[in-house]
C-alpha cells in the first residue's frame, strides 16, 4: 500500500513539474516584436526597427513620426516618408501595419532619393481604402512630379479584395530585379513586372492621411 501511495505522489509531482515547466517555457518561446528568431537570423533576416527609436531612418516630408509601445506611428503632419539610411537592390521585406479605416499610407521600395524632390522614383506599395484607384496591396512605379503635382505612374498592378481591417496585418514583399511580389496575410495580391526597373534604393514607410502604425519591420538581402 505504501509503495502505491509513494508511486502516486511521485506521479503527481512529475505531472506538476511538467505543467510548471510548460507554463514557464511558453512565454520564453513566444517571439518578441521587432526581433528576428534564430531561424530567421540563420536565413539572413534582420530588423530595421528595434521598437525603441528610429535610428537608421531619415524622415522626409511633413509627417510627424513617433515611437510608441514598440510601434512607429504617424497620425498627423501630412504626407511624408521615413526612409532607411541604407539602400537595397534585391530583397525580401516583412512588415506589420495597422491602418485606421480611410487611411492612405504605404511602403516605398527602392526610393532613389532621401527627399521628396521632383525626379525621385520608387515603387509604392499602397495601404488605402477599397474605393481608391490603388487600394491596399497595389504596387506601382512612381516618379515625383515638379511643384508638388500628382506623381507620374509607370508600370502598376492594382490589387483586389484586401479591404480594410481593425487588426494588424502583415505584408511580405519580394523585390527581385524588375519583379515585385506582394503577399498580404499569406494571400498573394499583386505581382508587378516592370520592363524598366529601378535598380536600387531606400525602403520608406509612408504617411499620407489617417492613422497608421508599423512594427516588425525586417528585411533580408537576396544573394545571387
Amino acid at each position: 500500500m505504501r509503495s502505491m501511495r509513494t508511486a502516486a505522489r511521485a506521479l503527481l509531482l512529475l505531472s506538476s513539474s511538467a505543467m510548471l515547466a510548460a507554463a514557464l517555457a511558453g512565454p520564453a518561446r513566444a517571439q518578441r516584436h521587432n526581433t528576428v528568431s534564430f531561424e530567421e537570423g540563420e536565413e539572413g533576416w534582420y530588423p530595421l526597427f528595434d521598437g525603441r527609436g528610429i535610428d537608421g531612418f531619415v524622415p522626409a516630408g511633413a509627417a510627424e513620426w513617433q515611437v510608441r509601445d514598440g510601434q512607429i506611428v504617424a497620425e498627423s503632419g501630412g504626407m511624408g516618408l521615413l526612409l532607411t539610411d541604407d539602400t537595397f537592390s534585391d530583397f525580401e521585406l516583412r512588415v506589420d501595419f495597422l491602418a485606421a479605416p480611410g487611411t492612405n499610407s504605404g511602403i516605398f521600395l527602392r526610393m532613389t532619393t532621401q527627399d521628396l524632390l521632383a525626379g525621385g522614383r520608387a515603387y509604392e506599395l499602397n495601404i488605402a481604402p477599397p474605393d481608391t484607384p490603388f487600394p491596399t496591396g497595389s504596387v506601382m512605379h512612381v516618379e515625383i512630379a515638379p511643384g508638388g503635382g500628382a506623381p507620374q505612374f509607370g508600370a502598376a498592378h492594382k490589387a483586389e479584395g484586401a479591404g480594410e481591417s481593425d487588426d494588424w496585418r502583415t505584408f511580405h514583399v519580394v523585390v527581385n530585379g524588375g519583379r515585385i511580389t506582394v503577399t498580404l496575410d499569406g494571400e498573394r495580391l499583386a505581382e508587378l513586372d516592370d520592363p524598366s526597373p529601378i535598380p536600387e534604393g531606400y525602403i520608406g514607410l509612408q504617411h499620407n492621411q489617417g492613422n497608421v502604425a508599423f512594427r516588425n519591420v525586417k528585411v533580408r538581402r537576396l544573394r545571387l
